[in-house]
């Protein structure tokens, strides 16, 4: 008896469909097995239209499918134009997007719903603009947030939904989630925004609001101790009084590097971090703490096991890696850290002058990052 919701596909008999569909099944708990169902389809049955067809017809639940997702955004960028129907689908998807939080991003939208409604919105808007008035509020601003970086003028009241729906995932969820964010520039050329530190979240947030608002907000969504990217909210830890700031961090239990990073970046004295820590609880979590800020401490008076002059040449996909390392075994910073590899070519000095570094580098340099 045949499956009253299967849909033969053209190019595939049924039985390599229901292959296919095995395959993707999979994939959900195996991603790598997205592969096994591309190679399915044979030299007839393009694997863009498979899956495509797989969608249309929701031979299986693409909407917390990443795998799927995830080809589906690939063929969307790269041909938006393969099939008229493509918006269509992509707009009635977005309405069934899960949703299992009540603040930032819907919890479904993901890198690749953002990469798909981005090309299919800017293929054809008018399938998204028909649903949208029906779609729930924080999954609209999500829509909203896709129509201003395709180039859209939003409204006031708009562009200031999305700057607090941005606020309360920058303070729990973390932007840098995302790799790049895609937006169309004033030349009308689509450019990858990278999205790997809270400089450039704040970036992307200064589109939709000004500089203090999202300054002071950020602020206010630390303040509800929900955070979970540290790289998101640095900024915001730097201005916090410290007693109140270690009080948020007892639960977080950050590594001595990365609150030695964050206070390197603070203008708390020695005095201050030694009589904040006689203040701390004698559980766990402010033992994890006085043990951070004791380490923090013995870095501020151990002198750098030598000094060097660190060349970047390149940051490459670990720029956010490289700036950690370099904020937690140099004295730099975070910030000064994130100003060298900005800068990149640079040379940041710590002593030894540049020209002696290059004729004589040390043996071992465990901060120090060179590439070409």
């Amino acid at each position: 008896m045949t499956d009253p919701a299967f849909v033969s596909c053209p190019g595939l008999t049924d039985d390599e469909l229901r292959q296919v569909l095995r395959e993707l099944k999979a994939a959900r708990t195996e991603p790598l097995r997205i592969h096994r169902a591309l190679k399915v389809c044979n030299r007839v049955a393009d694997w863009h239209q498979v899956m495509w067809h797989v969608a249309r017809h929701r031979l299986t639940r693409i909407e917390d499918h990443e795998p799927l997702l995830d080809v589906l955004a690939e063929t969307a960028t790269i041909d938006p134009a393969s099939s008229p129907d493509l918006p269509q689908i992509a707009a009635e998807l977005l309405a069934r997007l899960p949703d299992d939080r009540d603040h930032g991003l819907p919890s479904g939208w993901n890198q690749h719903v953002d990469d798909l409604v981005f090309a299919l919105y800017r293929r054809d808007r008018r399938p998204f603009l028909a649903l949208r008035p029906n779609l729930p509020p924080r999954l609209r601003c999500a829509l909203d947030f896709v129509r201003d970086r395709v180039g859209e003028r939003l409204a006031d009241d708009e562009r200031a939904d999305v700057l607090t729906m941005l606020l309360a995932h920058a303070g729990s969820v973390g932007l840098t989630r995302f790799d790049y964010l895609r937006l169309v520039d004033d030349e009308g050329e689509v450019q990858d925004l990278m999205i790997e530190s809270a400089d450039e979240v704040r970036a992307v947030a200064l589109r939709f609001g000004s500089g203090d608002a999202w300054d002071d907000g950020l602020v206010a969504e630390v303040r509800k101790n929900r955070w979970t990217r540290f790289d998101d909210v640095l900024p915001a830890l730097i201005r916090l009084p410290l007693g109140e700031l270690l009080a948020l961090l007892l639960p977080h239990r950050l590594s001595a590097g990365l609150l030695h990073a964050l206070l390197s970046d603070r203008s708390d004295d020695d005095e201050a971090l030694r009589a904040a820590a006689l203040t701390l609880p004698a559980d766990s979590d402010g033992a994890w703490l006085r043990h951070g800020l004791a380490e923090t401490l013995k870095a501020r008076t151990t002198p750098p096991v030598e000094q060097c002059a660190v060349q970047l040449t390149r940051a490459g996909p670990e720029r956010m890696r490289l700036i950690k390392l370099l904020a937690t075994r140099t004295p730099l910073g975070v910030q000064g850290a994130r100003a060298a590899i900005e800068a990149v070519p640079a040379e940041v000095s710590s002593g030894m002058p540049a020209d002696a570094a290059r004729s004589s580098p040390p043996p071992s340099r465990p901060w120090a990052a060179s590439s070409s």
